[in-house]
């Protein structure tokens, strides 16, 4: 998942169901603002035995370090957006 530089602006992006999970890679000092616009995710970070399903109009807040995988849920797909910084 190609994603934006610290401090600028939030990238929208569009997942097919059809796609392979999306890796989101996140250093010791940076946090991601992750927000569903439409559709259903699926989110998990590797270690972790939890997943995560957000639906359009949900958000949440990743905090590095971290490898988290994500996916659309359901046949519409879904659309994100990804607003990484520093902490």
């Amino acid at each position: 998942l190609q994603t934006a530089l610290p401090g600028s602006q939030p990238q929208t992006q569009d997942l097919r169901p059809e796609q392979a999970s999306q890796l989101l890679q996140l250093g010791r000092h940076q946090s991601a603002r992750l927000q569903v616009q439409r559709g259903q995710l699926w989110l998990t970070q590797e270690g972790r035995l939890e997943d995560s399903h957000l639906r359009g109009g949900e958000q949440v807040l990743l905090l590095g370090p971290g490898r988290f995988h994500l996916g659309a849920l359901g046949p519409e797909g879904c659309r994100i957006q990804l607003q990484r910084s520093a902490r």
